[in-house]
């Protein structure tokens, strides 16, 4: 009993103690885009959702009206049966929103938006200044986005890369373990939204630009600079 009691008291104490985590309300009811009925491809990109209706939530599509119509319901079941017609709604973007709190205060935060339909490449080197020692290389990595610069996690493009500068392409790659695609080729079809580049300097110094091209998607540039530096120490 004496035990019983002694666990208690660390718990009611413990409560006591922690201190309160401020929160805060985010809004998910606007910004969507709906459609009623079945949309090949709509859970796949690239998928345009222009012709979608923009609607705010809450918002029940087995009963809305149409402009200059009576409701859904009344048309479908005039005996007043008090059955709703069923079928399919499609509905996009959602967002979700996480954040982190230490002693109380905010310390970091995130957001992760639906994304829309694949429309640019975003180029991301992991360094921009290099050794022209004919060795340095940068690792670039590829992202395919929507027209907001949103990540497009489920876009396969095929990217075509081109070069001008003392540089020269080593190797591409998109991390899928069953691609038979050429690792050596100036192009790569992404996986998951992704893929990577691998530049290589040359002895000579100067500005390397790498260009990364797909059909239907806005090209983009990454510029390279490649430093003189020094010969490697050697014994004569």
């Amino acid at each position: 009993m004496k035990h019983t009691l002694f666990v208690i008291s660390l718990l009611v104490a413990a409560l006591v103690s922690t201190e309160a985590v401020p929160r805060s309300r985010e809004s998910f009811d606007f910004g969507w885009k709906f459609f009623r009925g079945e949309a090949a491809g709509a859970d796949q990109a690239p998928f345009k959702d222009k012709a979608w209706r923009s609607v705010d939530l809450p918002h029940d599509w087995a009963i809305e009206r149409e402009p200059g119509s009576p409701a859904l319901f009344q048309k479908s079941y005039p005996q007043g049966s008090g059955c709703l017609p069923g079928g399919v709604g499609w509905y996009q973007p959602g967002l979700a929103v996480a954040r982190g709190y230490r002693s109380g205060k905010l310390v970091a935060e995130t957001r992760s938006e639906t994304a829309g339909a694949a429309a640019t490449l975003q180029l991301e080197p992991n360094r921009t200044n290099l050794a022209a020692d004919g060795q340095d290389v940068a690792v670039i990595n590829v992202r395919i986005a929507d027209e907001k610069g949103r990540f497009v996690p489920a876009a396969d493009n095929h990217v075509e890369f081109s070069l001008t500068g003392p540089g020269r392409i080593i190797g591409v790659g998109n991390g899928d373990p069953l691609s038979h695609e050429s690792e050596k080729e100036p192009r790569r079809k992404a996986f998951n939204g992704l893929c990577q580049v691998l530049v290589q300097t040359t002895p000579i110094a100067g500005q390397i630009e790498l260009t990364a091209t797909s059909a239907n998607l806005k090209p983009m540039s990454v510029k390279l600079q490649a430093q003189p530096r020094p010969a490697h120490p050697s014994v004569k």
